[in-house]
């Protein structure tokens, strides 16, 4: 059992009823403490289990909208109209501190929304830094085009040899005045 939001059980991850506060997470009867961050909630799991079953028509309506939207009349579109093996993007903005006492920086955009709406890969290898924060570069493709783009990005990774070594970046205004 567990009261956090989620629970391991035999290599499946299962979402479970989430009661706030700390947390707990039984792994093969190896249970841990989970310590939430203050200022980091529960609301998105608590309105996902308000929605209803993955049964319900209207999830099920949504999914094949989306699934339409970012595979037909997206990522095959674009690959198949331009003859691409890949599409390639900025993964997007680069890292951010965390911030300890407010949490993470949040979202600044990327381009891994449409693949994973589409269920479809992505790979992002590193493409270099700004400010000493790293900046990725997303490979994506469309259903079944895993070992194209993983043979693409492993090239891409070859020849810039753009991977830097992670450091601790102390705390200070971004970009460095």
């Amino acid at each position: 059992r567990s009261s956090c939001g989620l629970l391991f059980s035999v290599g499946r991850l299962r979402v479970v009823r989430s009661h706030g506060g700390l947390g707990r997470v039984d792994l093969g009867g190896r249970g841990c403490r989970l310590a939430r961050h203050p200022r980091s909630g529960q609301e998105l799991l608590e309105q996902s289990e308000a929605c209803g079953p993955l049964t319900d028509a209207t999830y099920l309506k949504a999914i094949a909208r989306n699934h339409r939207l970012s595979r037909e009349e997206g990522i095959d579109a674009v690959l198949r109209e331009h003859r691409l093996d890949a599409i390639v993007a900025p993964t997007g903005a680069p890292a951010w501190k965390i911030d300890l006492l407010n949490g993470g920086g949040g979202t600044r955009g990327g381009c891994s929304t449409p693949p994973a709406m589409a269920g479809y890969p992505v790979i992002t290898v590193p493409m270099g830094a700004i400010y000493g924060m790293p900046v990725g570069f997303s490979f994506i493709g469309t259903a079944w085009s895993d070992a194209k783009l993983l043979r693409l990005a492993y090239a891409f990774e070859q020849a810039t040899n753009a991977r830097i070594v992670p450091s601790f970046t102390p705390a200070g205004v971004m970009p460095p005045e």
